[in-house]
Protein backbone atom coordinates (compact mmCIF):
# COMPACT_ATOMS: atom_id res chain seq x y z
CA UNK A 1 0.00 0.00 0.00
CA UNK A 2 1.12 3.14 -0.82
CA UNK A 3 1.07 6.10 1.63
CA UNK A 4 0.27 9.75 1.04
CA UNK A 5 1.60 12.84 2.82
CA UNK A 6 -0.42 15.97 1.91
CA UNK A 7 0.65 19.91 3.22
CA UNK A 8 -2.21 21.21 5.08
CA UNK A 9 -2.37 23.70 2.27
CA UNK A 10 -2.92 21.41 -0.68
CA UNK A 11 -5.73 19.05 2.05
CA UNK A 12 -8.81 19.46 0.51
CA UNK A 13 -7.92 19.01 -3.29
CA UNK A 14 -5.01 17.14 -2.52
CA UNK A 15 -6.99 14.61 -1.24
CA UNK A 16 -9.31 14.51 -4.32
CA UNK A 17 -7.09 14.15 -6.65
CA UNK A 18 -5.32 11.61 -5.64
CA UNK A 19 -7.95 9.90 -4.64
CA UNK A 20 -8.86 9.84 -8.21
CA UNK A 21 -5.93 8.72 -9.71
CA UNK A 22 -5.56 6.13 -7.35
CA UNK A 23 -8.80 4.90 -8.11
CA UNK A 24 -8.09 4.91 -11.50
CA UNK A 25 -4.45 3.26 -11.19
CA UNK A 26 -6.24 0.34 -8.78
CA UNK A 27 -4.03 0.38 -6.32
CA UNK A 28 -4.76 0.91 -2.61
CA UNK A 29 -3.02 3.90 -1.08
CA UNK A 30 -4.31 5.99 2.66
CA UNK A 31 -3.29 9.55 3.70
CA UNK A 32 -0.69 10.26 6.89
CA UNK A 33 -0.61 12.86 8.69
CA UNK A 34 1.52 12.22 11.77
CA UNK A 35 5.14 10.36 11.46
CA UNK A 36 5.32 8.85 14.64
CA UNK A 37 1.72 7.13 14.18
CA UNK A 38 2.81 5.99 10.68
CA UNK A 39 5.75 4.49 10.60
CA UNK A 40 6.78 1.42 8.34
CA UNK A 41 5.88 2.36 4.55
CA UNK A 42 7.67 1.21 2.27
CA UNK A 43 6.69 3.83 -0.39
CA UNK A 44 5.54 7.42 0.72
CA UNK A 45 4.34 10.22 -1.65
CA UNK A 46 4.73 13.50 0.06
CA UNK A 47 2.95 16.61 -1.70
CA UNK A 48 3.52 19.92 -0.84
CA UNK A 49 6.75 21.51 0.52
CA UNK A 50 9.68 18.83 0.74
CA UNK A 51 10.75 16.15 3.18
CA UNK A 52 13.71 16.68 4.49
CA UNK A 53 15.69 13.01 4.99
CA UNK A 54 15.52 13.12 8.38
CA UNK A 55 11.89 13.68 8.61
CA UNK A 56 11.36 11.06 5.29
CA UNK A 57 13.02 8.43 7.27
CA UNK A 58 10.46 8.74 10.15
CA UNK A 59 7.97 7.59 7.65
CA UNK A 60 9.73 4.63 5.89
CA UNK A 61 11.44 1.44 6.72
CA UNK A 62 14.70 0.98 6.25
CA UNK A 63 14.41 0.17 2.83
CA UNK A 64 11.40 2.40 1.82
CA UNK A 65 11.48 4.85 -0.84
CA UNK A 66 10.03 8.52 -0.92
CA UNK A 67 8.29 10.21 -4.20
CA UNK A 68 8.30 14.19 -3.66
CA UNK A 69 6.25 16.16 -5.97
CA UNK A 70 6.11 20.12 -5.28
CA UNK A 71 3.05 21.83 -5.12
CA UNK A 72 2.47 25.38 -6.11
CA UNK A 73 0.13 27.97 -5.36
CA UNK A 74 -2.97 28.30 -8.01
CA UNK A 75 -2.41 30.16 -10.97
CA UNK A 76 0.95 30.97 -10.53
CA UNK A 77 2.73 31.52 -13.53
CA UNK A 78 0.19 32.81 -15.93
CA UNK A 79 0.81 34.54 -19.09
CA UNK A 80 -1.38 37.26 -20.68
CA UNK A 81 -3.52 36.10 -23.84
CA UNK A 82 -6.06 38.73 -25.00
CA UNK A 83 -6.69 40.74 -22.11
CA UNK A 84 -7.23 37.79 -19.54
CA UNK A 85 -4.89 35.64 -17.25
CA UNK A 86 -4.55 32.15 -18.65
CA UNK A 87 -2.13 29.42 -17.53
CA UNK A 88 0.09 28.36 -19.60
CA UNK A 89 1.25 24.78 -20.85
CA UNK A 90 4.66 25.44 -18.31
CA UNK A 91 6.68 22.57 -20.98
CA UNK A 92 6.58 18.96 -21.96
CA UNK A 93 7.66 15.87 -20.30
CA UNK A 94 8.80 13.26 -22.90
CA UNK A 95 7.37 10.24 -22.09
CA UNK A 96 7.28 6.72 -24.37
CA UNK A 97 8.02 8.72 -27.51
CA UNK A 98 4.89 11.40 -26.83
CA UNK A 99 5.10 14.43 -25.41
CA UNK A 100 3.19 14.94 -22.06
CA UNK A 101 2.20 18.60 -21.52
CA UNK A 102 1.70 20.19 -17.55
CA UNK A 103 0.93 23.82 -15.84
CA UNK A 104 2.51 25.93 -13.41
CA UNK A 105 5.89 26.53 -12.94
CA UNK A 106 8.70 23.94 -12.84
CA UNK A 107 12.06 23.14 -12.11
CA UNK A 108 14.92 21.63 -14.30
CA UNK A 109 17.71 18.55 -13.13
CA UNK A 110 20.99 18.14 -13.93
CA UNK A 111 22.75 14.72 -14.47
CA UNK A 112 24.52 15.95 -11.25
CA UNK A 113 21.49 16.15 -9.09
CA UNK A 114 20.15 12.53 -9.87
CA UNK A 115 19.84 9.70 -12.09
CA UNK A 116 17.53 11.00 -14.57
CA UNK A 117 14.20 8.77 -15.05
CA UNK A 118 11.99 11.42 -17.46
CA UNK A 119 13.13 14.53 -19.09
CA UNK A 120 11.88 17.91 -20.35
CA UNK A 121 11.43 18.22 -24.00
CA UNK A 122 14.68 20.42 -24.04
CA UNK A 123 16.78 17.36 -22.52
CA UNK A 124 16.90 18.28 -19.08
CA UNK A 125 16.15 16.15 -16.43
CA UNK A 126 12.35 16.42 -15.14
CA UNK A 127 12.46 13.28 -12.56
CA UNK A 128 15.28 12.25 -10.58
CA UNK A 129 16.42 9.31 -8.72
CA UNK A 130 18.78 10.22 -6.04
CA UNK A 131 19.31 7.64 -2.90
CA UNK A 132 16.02 6.39 -2.26
CA UNK A 133 14.47 9.55 -3.20
CA UNK A 134 12.51 10.12 -6.43
CA UNK A 135 12.14 13.90 -7.01
CA UNK A 136 9.62 15.35 -9.45
CA UNK A 137 10.33 18.79 -10.73
CA UNK A 138 6.61 19.63 -11.70
CA UNK A 139 3.64 19.65 -10.45
CA UNK A 140 1.92 16.97 -12.21
CA UNK A 141 -1.16 16.51 -9.38
CA UNK A 142 -1.88 20.46 -9.80
CA UNK A 143 -1.69 20.06 -13.65
CA UNK A 144 -4.44 17.53 -13.32
CA UNK A 145 -6.47 19.36 -11.27
CA UNK A 146 -6.67 22.30 -13.51
CA UNK A 147 -7.95 19.63 -16.23
CA UNK A 148 -10.17 18.20 -14.61
CA UNK A 149 -11.77 21.31 -13.09
CA UNK A 150 -11.88 22.62 -16.34
CA UNK A 151 -10.26 25.21 -15.41
CA UNK A 152 -9.50 26.89 -18.81
CA UNK A 153 -12.91 27.66 -19.48
CA UNK A 154 -13.69 29.59 -16.00
CA UNK A 155 -10.66 31.57 -17.12
CA UNK A 156 -11.73 31.48 -21.29
CA UNK A 157 -14.98 33.98 -21.47
CA UNK A 158 -15.58 33.20 -25.27
CA UNK A 159 -18.84 30.95 -26.01
CA UNK A 160 -20.63 29.75 -29.34
CA UNK A 161 -23.94 31.89 -29.80
CA UNK A 162 -25.33 29.07 -28.02
CA UNK A 163 -23.12 29.23 -24.87
CA UNK A 164 -21.14 26.57 -25.68
CA UNK A 165 -17.60 26.09 -24.80
CA UNK A 166 -15.99 25.21 -28.19
CA UNK A 167 -12.49 22.82 -29.18
CA UNK A 168 -11.54 25.68 -30.70
CA UNK A 169 -11.61 28.16 -28.05
CA UNK A 170 -9.01 26.09 -26.12
CA UNK A 171 -5.42 27.07 -25.56
CA UNK A 172 -5.22 23.46 -25.97
CA UNK A 173 -6.14 22.98 -29.35
CA UNK A 174 -3.84 25.81 -30.31
CA UNK A 175 -0.94 23.47 -29.66
CA UNK A 176 -2.82 20.53 -30.97
CA UNK A 177 -3.16 18.70 -27.08
CA UNK A 178 -7.10 18.18 -27.41
CA UNK A 179 -6.55 14.98 -28.95
CA UNK A 180 -4.28 13.88 -25.54
CA UNK A 181 -6.17 11.96 -23.03
CA UNK A 182 -3.38 14.01 -20.91
CA UNK A 183 -4.24 12.14 -17.30
CA UNK A 184 -4.55 8.88 -18.36
CA UNK A 185 -0.69 9.47 -19.00
CA UNK A 186 0.03 11.10 -15.83
CA UNK A 187 -1.25 8.12 -14.16
CA UNK A 188 0.96 5.52 -16.06
CA UNK A 189 3.53 8.11 -14.94
CA UNK A 190 2.76 7.67 -11.26
CA UNK A 191 2.23 3.80 -11.56
CA UNK A 192 6.02 3.34 -12.95
CA UNK A 193 7.00 5.76 -10.80
CA UNK A 194 5.78 3.46 -7.72
CA UNK A 195 6.65 0.46 -9.44
CA UNK A 196 10.62 1.78 -9.99
CA UNK A 197 10.11 2.34 -6.01
CA UNK A 198 9.29 -1.56 -5.68
CA UNK A 199 11.72 -2.74 -7.96
CA UNK A 200 14.53 -1.23 -5.78
CA UNK A 201 13.00 -2.89 -2.54
CA UNK A 202 12.63 -6.09 -4.72
CA UNK A 203 9.08 -6.50 -3.84
CA UNK A 204 5.95 -6.99 -6.52
CA UNK A 205 3.14 -4.41 -7.03
CA UNK A 206 -0.35 -5.62 -7.41
CA UNK A 207 -3.30 -3.51 -8.44
CA UNK A 208 -6.66 -4.04 -9.98
CA UNK A 209 -7.15 -4.06 -13.58
CA UNK A 210 -9.23 -1.49 -15.56
CA UNK A 211 -11.75 -3.76 -17.28
CA UNK A 212 -14.07 -6.82 -16.64
CA UNK A 213 -12.23 -10.24 -17.53
CA UNK A 214 -8.96 -8.79 -18.59
CA UNK A 215 -10.49 -6.43 -21.05
CA UNK A 216 -7.87 -4.26 -22.68
CA UNK A 217 -9.69 -1.29 -22.94
CA UNK A 218 -13.36 0.03 -22.98
CA UNK A 219 -15.68 1.57 -25.17
CA UNK A 220 -18.86 3.58 -24.32
CA UNK A 221 -21.34 3.55 -27.52
CA UNK A 222 -24.28 5.97 -27.46
CA UNK A 223 -27.11 7.62 -29.48
CA UNK A 224 -28.97 10.47 -29.48
CA UNK A 225 -31.73 10.11 -30.81
CA UNK A 226 -33.05 13.46 -32.17
CA UNK A 227 -35.20 12.87 -35.20
CA UNK A 228 -36.92 9.87 -36.14
CA UNK A 229 -38.65 10.88 -39.06
CA UNK A 230 -37.12 11.97 -41.71
CA UNK A 231 -40.04 14.07 -43.23
CA UNK A 232 -40.25 16.04 -40.14
CA UNK A 233 -40.96 19.91 -41.13
CA UNK A 234 -37.95 21.30 -38.66
CA UNK A 235 -35.95 18.86 -41.12
CA UNK A 236 -37.04 19.33 -43.84
CA UNK A 237 -37.05 23.44 -43.45
CA UNK A 238 -33.19 22.96 -42.37
CA UNK A 239 -32.61 21.38 -45.29
CA UNK A 240 -33.95 23.81 -47.74
CA UNK A 241 -32.10 26.52 -45.80
CA UNK A 242 -29.06 25.01 -46.64
CA UNK A 243 -29.41 24.06 -50.22
CA UNK A 244 -30.56 27.44 -50.87
CA UNK A 245 -27.88 28.50 -49.25
CA UNK A 246 -25.13 26.73 -51.19
CA UNK A 247 -27.18 27.58 -54.44
CA UNK A 248 -26.74 31.89 -53.59
CA UNK A 249 -23.25 31.16 -52.80
CA UNK A 250 -22.71 29.63 -56.59
CA UNK A 251 -22.15 26.06 -55.36
CA UNK A 252 -24.48 24.54 -57.94
CA UNK A 253 -23.37 20.91 -57.89
CA UNK A 254 -23.84 20.61 -53.97
CA UNK A 255 -27.15 22.36 -54.43
CA UNK A 256 -28.33 20.13 -56.89
CA UNK A 257 -27.31 16.72 -54.86
CA UNK A 258 -29.03 18.52 -52.09
CA UNK A 259 -32.02 19.49 -53.92
CA UNK A 260 -32.13 15.57 -55.13
CA UNK A 261 -32.18 14.08 -51.67
CA UNK A 262 -34.16 16.26 -50.14
CA UNK A 263 -37.00 15.54 -53.34
CA UNK A 264 -36.35 11.66 -52.46
CA UNK A 265 -37.23 12.27 -48.85
CA UNK A 266 -40.24 13.43 -49.18
CA UNK A 267 -41.48 11.53 -52.01
CA UNK A 268 -40.21 8.41 -50.37
CA UNK A 269 -42.44 6.47 -47.90
CA UNK A 270 -39.69 4.86 -46.71
CA UNK A 271 -38.07 6.50 -43.67
CA UNK A 272 -34.37 5.88 -43.11
CA UNK A 273 -33.97 7.91 -40.12
CA UNK A 274 -36.14 4.74 -38.31
CA UNK A 275 -33.28 2.62 -37.51
CA UNK A 276 -33.25 1.09 -33.74
CA UNK A 277 -33.28 -2.66 -35.03
CA UNK A 278 -30.22 -1.72 -37.77
CA UNK A 279 -28.20 0.01 -34.42
CA UNK A 280 -29.37 -3.23 -32.01
CA UNK A 281 -28.33 -5.80 -35.10
CA UNK A 282 -25.63 -4.03 -36.06
CA UNK A 283 -24.21 -3.92 -32.42
CA UNK A 284 -25.51 -7.52 -31.17
CA UNK A 285 -22.85 -8.71 -34.29
CA UNK A 286 -19.77 -7.66 -32.10
CA UNK A 287 -21.26 -8.38 -28.61
CA UNK A 288 -21.61 -5.04 -28.25
CA UNK A 289 -23.96 -2.58 -26.07
CA UNK A 290 -25.31 0.80 -26.51
CA UNK A 291 -26.71 3.67 -25.03
CA UNK A 292 -29.72 5.62 -26.67
CA UNK A 293 -30.76 9.20 -25.19
CA UNK A 294 -33.94 9.97 -25.82
CA UNK A 295 -35.56 13.88 -25.44
CA UNK A 296 -38.31 15.23 -23.65
CA UNK A 297 -39.08 18.68 -22.99
CA UNK A 298 -40.37 21.56 -25.75
CA UNK A 299 -41.70 20.26 -29.18
CA UNK A 300 -42.11 23.25 -30.69
CA UNK A 301 -39.06 25.85 -32.39
CA UNK A 302 -35.82 25.33 -33.72
CA UNK A 303 -34.40 23.41 -30.82
CA UNK A 304 -36.89 21.38 -29.55
CA UNK A 305 -37.86 17.81 -29.49
CA UNK A 306 -38.92 16.44 -33.36
CA UNK A 307 -41.04 13.43 -31.77
CA UNK A 308 -43.63 12.24 -29.49
CA UNK A 309 -42.03 10.14 -26.79
CA UNK A 310 -45.09 8.21 -25.83
CA UNK A 311 -45.65 6.70 -29.12
CA UNK A 312 -41.92 5.68 -29.53
CA UNK A 313 -43.15 3.66 -26.06
CA UNK A 314 -42.87 0.35 -27.83
CA UNK A 315 -39.35 0.52 -29.18
CA UNK A 316 -38.15 2.55 -25.75
CA UNK A 317 -39.09 -0.99 -24.08
CA UNK A 318 -37.56 -3.14 -26.61
CA UNK A 319 -34.42 -1.62 -26.42
CA UNK A 320 -34.38 -1.88 -22.90
CA UNK A 321 -35.63 -5.65 -22.76
CA UNK A 322 -32.95 -6.73 -24.90
CA UNK A 323 -29.85 -5.58 -22.64
CA UNK A 324 -29.63 -1.48 -24.40
CA UNK A 325 -29.59 1.48 -22.25
CA UNK A 326 -32.01 4.25 -22.48
CA UNK A 327 -31.35 7.85 -21.05
CA UNK A 328 -32.55 11.01 -21.55
CA UNK A 329 -31.45 13.63 -23.55
CA UNK A 330 -31.51 16.78 -21.66
CA UNK A 331 -33.59 19.20 -23.57
CA UNK A 332 -32.67 22.55 -24.86
CA UNK A 333 -33.40 24.73 -22.07
CA UNK A 334 -31.85 22.31 -18.72
CA UNK A 335 -28.55 22.39 -19.08
CA UNK A 336 -29.31 24.74 -15.97
CA UNK A 337 -32.58 24.29 -14.61
CA UNK A 338 -32.43 20.95 -11.97
CA UNK A 339 -36.23 21.27 -11.96
CA UNK A 340 -36.67 20.99 -15.50
CA UNK A 341 -34.52 18.04 -15.93
CA UNK A 342 -36.15 16.17 -12.66
CA UNK A 343 -39.18 16.43 -14.30
CA UNK A 344 -37.89 15.12 -17.87
CA UNK A 345 -36.09 12.25 -16.08
CA UNK A 346 -39.78 11.18 -14.53
CA UNK A 347 -41.57 11.67 -17.50
CA UNK A 348 -38.49 9.36 -19.44
CA UNK A 349 -39.20 6.81 -16.59
CA UNK A 350 -42.94 6.54 -16.31
CA UNK A 351 -42.46 5.54 -20.08
CA UNK A 352 -40.30 3.33 -19.57
CA UNK A 353 -41.14 1.43 -16.54
CA UNK A 354 -37.48 1.61 -14.40
CA UNK A 355 -34.90 4.19 -13.22
CA UNK A 356 -33.20 6.58 -15.93
CA UNK A 357 -29.44 6.37 -14.75
CA UNK A 358 -27.64 8.43 -17.56
CA UNK A 359 -28.03 11.82 -19.48
CA UNK A 360 -26.31 13.96 -22.10
CA UNK A 361 -27.70 17.25 -23.15
CA UNK A 362 -29.07 18.23 -26.25
CA UNK A 363 -26.66 20.40 -28.09
CA UNK A 364 -23.86 19.47 -25.41
CA UNK A 365 -24.77 22.84 -23.70
CA UNK A 366 -23.31 22.41 -20.75
CA UNK A 367 -21.54 24.81 -17.86
CA UNK A 368 -19.36 22.34 -15.74
CA UNK A 369 -20.01 24.92 -13.05
CA UNK A 370 -23.61 24.14 -12.61
CA UNK A 371 -24.80 21.51 -14.85
CA UNK A 372 -22.89 18.48 -12.88
CA UNK A 373 -25.31 19.67 -9.53
CA UNK A 374 -28.14 20.08 -11.61
CA UNK A 375 -27.48 16.54 -12.86
CA UNK A 376 -27.36 15.22 -9.45
CA UNK A 377 -30.27 17.39 -7.95
CA UNK A 378 -32.37 15.66 -10.66
CA UNK A 379 -31.76 12.13 -9.34
CA UNK A 380 -29.31 11.42 -12.35
CA UNK A 381 -26.06 9.07 -11.55
CA UNK A 382 -23.68 9.74 -14.37
CA UNK A 383 -23.76 12.91 -17.42
CA UNK A 384 -21.69 12.01 -20.62
CA UNK A 385 -21.85 15.51 -22.31
CA UNK A 386 -18.21 17.20 -21.57
CA UNK A 387 -17.22 16.91 -24.90
CA UNK A 388 -16.91 19.54 -28.01
CA UNK A 389 -19.15 20.01 -30.88
CA UNK A 390 -16.97 20.82 -33.43
CA UNK A 391 -14.03 18.41 -32.72
CA UNK A 392 -12.87 15.43 -31.20
CA UNK A 393 -11.10 15.70 -27.82
CA UNK A 394 -10.35 15.15 -23.91
CA UNK A 395 -12.14 18.33 -22.75
CA UNK A 396 -10.81 17.25 -19.32
CA UNK A 397 -8.04 15.67 -19.80
CA UNK A 398 -9.55 12.07 -19.93
CA UNK A 399 -12.00 9.34 -21.06
CA UNK A 400 -11.64 7.48 -17.24
CA UNK A 401 -15.22 7.88 -15.33
CA UNK A 402 -14.59 10.40 -12.54
CA UNK A 403 -16.81 12.51 -9.80
CA UNK A 404 -16.55 15.77 -10.16
CA UNK A 405 -15.41 18.36 -7.61
CA UNK A 406 -17.56 20.46 -5.91
CA UNK A 407 -15.75 23.55 -4.78
CA UNK A 408 -18.74 25.17 -2.78
CA UNK A 409 -19.03 21.14 -0.54
CA UNK A 410 -15.32 21.04 -0.70
CA UNK A 411 -15.96 17.20 -1.73
CA UNK A 412 -16.61 15.46 -4.92
CA UNK A 413 -20.17 14.83 -6.19
CA UNK A 414 -22.02 11.41 -6.14
CA UNK A 415 -22.91 11.62 -10.04
CA UNK A 416 -20.08 10.60 -11.88
CA UNK A 417 -18.89 12.01 -15.12
CA UNK A 418 -17.96 9.87 -18.44
CA UNK A 419 -16.46 12.26 -20.72
CA UNK A 420 -17.44 12.39 -24.38
CA UNK A 421 -14.72 11.98 -26.63
CA UNK A 422 -15.89 12.11 -30.19
CA UNK A 423 -19.44 12.61 -31.82
CA UNK A 424 -19.94 11.93 -35.62
CA UNK A 425 -20.84 15.37 -36.68
CA UNK A 426 -17.71 17.17 -34.74
CA UNK A 427 -15.90 14.79 -36.86
CA UNK A 428 -17.83 15.75 -40.04
CA UNK A 429 -17.32 19.38 -38.86
CA UNK A 430 -13.48 19.31 -38.78
CA UNK A 431 -13.21 18.57 -42.52
CA UNK A 432 -12.20 15.15 -42.49
CA UNK A 433 -13.61 12.55 -45.10
CA UNK A 434 -15.68 9.98 -44.27
CA UNK A 435 -15.69 8.35 -47.98
CA UNK A 436 -12.32 8.49 -48.54
CA UNK A 437 -11.92 6.79 -45.05
CA UNK A 438 -9.91 9.63 -43.03
CA UNK A 439 -12.83 9.64 -40.70
CA UNK A 440 -12.55 6.21 -39.77
CA UNK A 441 -8.82 6.44 -39.62
CA UNK A 442 -8.49 9.02 -37.13
CA UNK A 443 -11.18 7.96 -34.98
CA UNK A 444 -9.35 4.23 -35.07
CA UNK A 445 -6.28 6.10 -34.52
CA UNK A 446 -7.66 7.39 -30.99
CA UNK A 447 -9.04 4.16 -30.13
CA UNK A 448 -5.23 2.71 -30.98
CA UNK A 449 -4.23 5.46 -27.87
CA UNK A 450 -7.15 4.03 -25.48
CA UNK A 451 -5.93 0.84 -25.87
CA UNK A 452 -1.93 1.86 -25.26
CA UNK A 453 -3.13 3.54 -21.88
CA UNK A 454 -6.41 0.80 -21.00
CA UNK A 455 -8.67 3.62 -20.69
CA UNK A 456 -12.22 4.13 -21.73
CA UNK A 457 -13.52 6.34 -24.82
CA UNK A 458 -17.03 7.47 -25.07
CA UNK A 459 -18.32 7.62 -29.11
CA UNK A 460 -21.68 8.88 -29.82
CA UNK A 461 -23.12 8.80 -33.36
CA UNK A 462 -26.42 9.71 -33.75
CA UNK A 463 -29.62 7.26 -34.35
CA UNK A 464 -30.31 9.09 -37.94
CA UNK A 465 -26.71 8.50 -39.08
CA UNK A 466 -27.51 5.02 -40.92
CA UNK A 467 -28.79 6.86 -43.53
CA UNK A 468 -26.76 6.62 -46.08
CA UNK A 469 -28.32 9.11 -48.07
CA UNK A 470 -27.97 11.94 -45.51
CA UNK A 471 -24.58 10.46 -43.92
CA UNK A 472 -22.71 8.80 -46.52
CA UNK A 473 -19.72 6.34 -44.75
CA UNK A 474 -20.87 6.63 -40.92
CA UNK A 475 -22.11 3.70 -40.62
CA UNK A 476 -19.68 2.04 -41.88
CA UNK A 477 -17.23 3.82 -39.83
CA UNK A 478 -18.90 2.70 -36.94
CA UNK A 479 -18.52 -0.72 -37.92
CA UNK A 480 -15.30 -0.52 -38.88
CA UNK A 481 -14.49 0.74 -35.29
CA UNK A 482 -16.80 -2.14 -34.06
CA UNK A 483 -14.50 -4.76 -35.46
CA UNK A 484 -11.37 -3.43 -34.25
CA UNK A 485 -12.89 -3.31 -30.68
CA UNK A 486 -13.81 -6.83 -30.59
CA UNK A 487 -10.27 -8.25 -32.75
CA UNK A 488 -7.73 -6.18 -30.28
CA UNK A 489 -9.88 -7.07 -27.08
CA UNK A 490 -11.64 -4.27 -26.34
CA UNK A 491 -15.32 -4.32 -24.58
CA UNK A 492 -17.65 -2.12 -26.13
CA UNK A 493 -20.84 -1.24 -23.58
CA UNK A 494 -23.34 1.25 -22.69
CA UNK A 495 -22.65 3.65 -20.47
CA UNK A 496 -24.87 2.00 -17.40
CA UNK A 497 -23.01 -1.16 -17.54
CA UNK A 498 -19.41 0.89 -17.82
CA UNK A 499 -20.54 2.56 -14.48
CA UNK A 500 -22.00 -0.20 -12.81
CA UNK A 501 -18.16 -1.90 -13.42
CA UNK A 502 -16.29 0.76 -12.53
CA UNK A 503 -18.31 1.53 -9.07
CA UNK A 504 -17.56 -2.07 -8.13
CA UNK A 505 -14.07 -1.85 -9.37
CA UNK A 506 -13.93 1.28 -7.19
CA UNK A 507 -15.57 -0.35 -3.99
CA UNK A 508 -13.77 -3.66 -4.11
CA UNK A 509 -11.08 -3.03 -1.33
CA UNK A 510 -8.30 -4.87 -0.38
CA UNK A 511 -4.23 -4.84 0.63
CA UNK A 512 -1.44 -7.15 -0.36
CA UNK A 513 2.10 -8.13 0.99
CA UNK A 514 4.89 -9.63 0.33
CA UNK A 515 6.99 -12.33 1.75
CA UNK A 516 10.76 -12.47 -0.11
CA UNK A 517 10.81 -15.39 2.67
CA UNK A 518 8.43 -17.69 1.51
CA UNK A 519 8.43 -15.82 -2.40
CA UNK A 520 4.31 -15.38 -1.35
CA UNK A 521 2.38 -12.61 -2.88
CA UNK A 522 -0.80 -12.58 0.09
CA UNK A 523 -4.12 -10.48 -1.65
CA UNK A 524 -6.55 -9.98 1.14
CA UNK A 525 -10.00 -8.65 -0.33
CA UNK A 526 -11.49 -6.28 2.71
CA UNK A 527 -14.93 -6.10 0.69
CA UNK A 528 -17.13 -7.98 -1.40
CA UNK A 529 -15.69 -8.06 -5.20
CA UNK A 530 -17.10 -8.54 -8.55
CA UNK A 531 -16.54 -11.97 -10.10
CA UNK A 532 -14.69 -10.63 -13.29
CA UNK A 533 -12.24 -8.61 -11.04
CA UNK A 534 -8.53 -9.46 -12.47
CA UNK A 535 -5.39 -8.20 -10.79
CA UNK A 536 -2.27 -6.94 -12.42
CA UNK A 537 1.09 -8.37 -10.98
CA UNK A 538 4.42 -6.42 -11.68
CA UNK A 539 7.34 -8.33 -10.72
CA UNK A 540 10.50 -6.83 -9.53
CA UNK A 541 12.03 -8.03 -12.55
CA UNK A 542 10.06 -6.95 -14.76
CA UNK A 543 7.74 -9.31 -15.64
CA UNK A 544 3.79 -9.29 -15.15
CA UNK A 545 0.67 -11.53 -15.04
CA UNK A 546 -2.65 -10.94 -15.25
CA UNK A 547 -4.55 -13.12 -12.14
CA UNK A 548 -8.32 -13.49 -12.15
CA UNK A 549 -9.63 -12.81 -8.90
CA UNK A 550 -10.10 -16.44 -7.43
CA UNK A 551 -10.43 -17.32 -3.14
CA UNK A 552 -7.48 -19.89 -2.69
CA UNK A 553 -3.47 -20.42 -4.10
CA UNK A 554 -1.81 -20.12 -7.05
CA UNK A 555 1.31 -20.39 -8.36
CA UNK A 556 2.26 -17.57 -11.00
CA UNK A 557 5.96 -17.69 -12.09
CA UNK A 558 7.49 -19.86 -9.04
CA UNK A 559 5.41 -17.33 -6.81
CA UNK A 560 2.68 -18.46 -4.38
CA UNK A 561 -0.33 -16.04 -4.85
CA UNK A 562 -2.68 -16.38 -2.18
CA UNK A 563 -6.52 -14.60 -3.04
CA UNK A 564 -8.14 -14.86 0.94
CA UNK A 565 -11.22 -12.38 2.08
CA UNK A 566 -10.09 -10.73 5.14
CA UNK A 567 -13.43 -10.04 7.61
Amino acid sequence: MVAIHLQDSVQDQGEYLFGLLFSILGLPCRFVAHRRQQQGQRVLINYGKPLSARESEEYLTPEGWLIDIPSYPYLRGVRQRAGKEIPEVSSTVSYKEENIPFYYPYQRFSPSEGRVLLYYEDGSGAVVEKGRTIQFGFDIVASAGYLLNCTEEKLVERRDKIGRFKAQFSPRWEMGLLSQATIDRYVNILREIITCCCRRQGIPLVYKWYWPCGKNFAVYLSHDVDRVYKREFYTIAAKTFWMMKKLFSGRLRAAVSDALRLAKAVLSRQNDYWNFEKWMDLEDRYGAKSTFFFLKGRKVGRYGRRYNLRKLAQVIKTLSQNGWEVGLHGSYYSYNRMDRLRKEREELEDILGRRVRGHRQHYLRFDPEISYSCCQGAGLEYDTTLGYSDRAGYRAGTGFPFRPFDGQRGRPLDLFEIPLVVMDGALDRSGLGWKDGEAANYVIKMVEQTAASHSLISLLWHQSSLDRDDFPGWGQTYEHILKYVKSHNGWASSGEEILKWWRAREQCQYEFNFSQQLNTIVIALKTPYPKELCFKILFPDGQQRLLRCQEGEQRVRNTTVVVSRCE
